[in-house]
């Protein structure tokens, strides 16, 4: 899935303290440019470090609707009052602290007090917000802060990929599988995600299709791959076998991300099968997520894996 992070960046500093002299949001700028080259993600940065309430209402105005993910760095200790029209830009946000260049002599940077105070307003102040906060700490070209980044990075365009995401549901769910009931209308104003039904009945009718030497090729092919092979009815391995191509065809017919599919009883009582080989070679050979028993929140939670894994 071709999905853009739109990731917003935004530096707040008071005077006396020396962000702009040790033009600490032009490093960091660089060092985030570094950092997020290898990803599908965009960077916006707002053209100047944040002095007043002013400048954190044009930040506001420059970024609505634009990011995904709004980063702010404290570059030096900074006012309460440059937040909350921040606050106002998206509901995911990551406070950033770095560290004094110099252990010695006066303070010139300050910031994590800020990072700490920040937090706490969101915490406190705009709770009925429900904003999803995350901090972070050092420089950007460092591990420590790398690693947590990088962390983030990956879980947002998982989460933005699965609120695009779409997920065939095939026969429902088995029988007494009650707990795996879920609400689609729900999901999709949770999550995002789709839930598209389809029945056993024609998956057998599009299964039945398919050409025999098709069929004997990847039957072949599954059983060269094989330590050891226990079939009692060689013709259920030609079955089975149509089923994974019935599968792969309806997933691209109608652009599912992964599915869930109902794997007893229908398919023993319709097509005298066991369709677990089907799922399982969709895994392994298409890289495509498949639930048994038509368990929906498996095969989010399978996708999801796949995506913070890409």
């Amino acid at each position: 899935m071709n999905i853009t992070l739109n990731i917003g960046f935004v530096c707040t500093a008071i005077n006396p303290y020396y962000a702009e002299e040790y033009k600490i949001r032009n490093e960091s700028e660089k060092q985030l440019t570094k950092i997020l080259e290898n990803f599908n993600v965009k960077l916006i940065c707002f053209h100047k470090t944040i002095f007043t309430k002013n400048d954190s209402l044009e930040a506001e105005v420059f970024f609505k609707n634009k990011v995904d993910f709004l980063l702010i760095q404290t570059s030096s200790c900074s006012a309460g009052e440059q937040l909350y029209p921040l606050t106002d830009i998206t509901n995911k946000i990551g406070i950033w602290a770095i560290p004094d260049k110099e252990v010695e002599g006066d303070v010139k940077l300050h910031s994590l007090v800020s990072t700490s105070h920040f937090l706490g307003i969101i915490k406190k102040n705009l709770k009925e917000k429900k904003i999803k906060t995350k901090w972070f700490y050092n420089f950007a070209d460092t591990e420590e802060f790398k690693n947590k980044f990088i962390i983030t990075i990956r879980s947002l365009l998982g989460v933005k990929k699965i609120f695009n995401s779409k997920i065939g549901l095939i026969g429902g769910i088995s029988p007494g599988f009650d707990n795996m009931k879920v609400d689609k209308y729900k999901l999709k104003q949770n999550i995002g995600v789709t839930i598209e039904e389809e029945t056993i009945s024609n998956l057998i009718k599009i299964a039945e299709k398919f050409d025999n030497e098709l069929i004997n090729k990847e039957i072949n092919k599954i059983k060269s791959v094989a330590t050891s092979i226990l079939v009692s009815d060689e013709k259920s391995f030609d079955r089975v076998t149509r089923i994974y191509f019935a599968l792969k065809q309806i997933r691209e017919q109608n652009n599912w991300d992964s599915l869930a599919v109902q794997c007893w009883s229908q398919f023993q009582e319709l097509y005298n099968i066991a369709p677990c080989m089907a799922y399982s070679w969709m895994g392994s050979e298409d890289g495509i997520a498949v639930s048994c028993e038509g368990d929906v929140q498996g095969s989010i939670s399978m996708l999801l894996l796949n995506y913070l894994s890409e």
